[in-house]
Formats: C-alpha cells, sequence, structure tokens
C-alpha cells in the first residue's frame, strides 16, 4: 500500500471508530452495537436524538452541518461520510480532531 493511501486509510479508520464511539457514548450503547448501516433513528430514545447527535459530531470534529447535511445524516456511515468531507474540504488532518468523549 501506498504512504499516501495508507494514511488515508487509518484517517477513514479514526473518522469511523469515533463516530461510533461518539454515538455509543451518545446514545448509551455498546459500541459494538453499532454498524455503519445503523440508523440514528433505531438508536434514538426521543425525536429530538438525532438532531442532538449531529450537535455532538459538529462538537467532537469541530465541524459545522448544513440544514441539508443534516435532513442527510440518517446513518452512522452517513455521519463517516460528511465528517471526512468536511475535514478534506478543511484541509484538517482528521486525527487532529478526534476529541475524546467524556
Amino acid at each position: 500500500m501506498h504512504l499516501r493511501s495508507q494514511r488515508e486509510y487509518e484517517e477513514h479508520i479514526n473518522v469511523e471508530r469515533k463516530v461510533i464511539e461518539t454515538a455509543a457514548f451518545f446514545f448509551n450503547v455498546p459500541s459494538s452495537s453499532i454498524r455503519k448501516k445503523t440508523s440514528v433513528y433505531a438508536l434514538a430514545h426521543s425525536l429530538h436524538d438525532p438532531v442532538l447527535f449531529s450537535f455532538e459530531i459538529e462538537k467532537q470534529f469541530g465541524i459545522e452541518l448544513d440544514d441539508e447535511e443534516m435532513d442527510k445524516t440518517h446513518t452512522i456511515a452517513s455521519y463517516i461520510l460528511i465528517v471526512k468531507k468536511h475535514l478534506r474540504d478543511e484541509g484538517r488532518d482528521s486525527g487532529e480532531n478526534l476529541r475524546k468523549v467524556a
């Protein structure tokens, strides 16, 4: 694997892991029960939880989701893709934006 593609792979894994960890903490479920295809609506306890989870993702990664993006985020995979896009567009390495979930 090329150095660049290895780095891209590691960054993808970091973002994926962090989104899953954030979802597990936020929805109070084991991270082992969350898959990329998991719907945030299936994890939610109230109608407001998916929106509040989006705010948590923004906080954890230091990004801002617009209304259109928030409408498109239904699964863990969709959050991973949007976070990666923001970090890439902003020229930030995903590793530097992985804050510890407290």
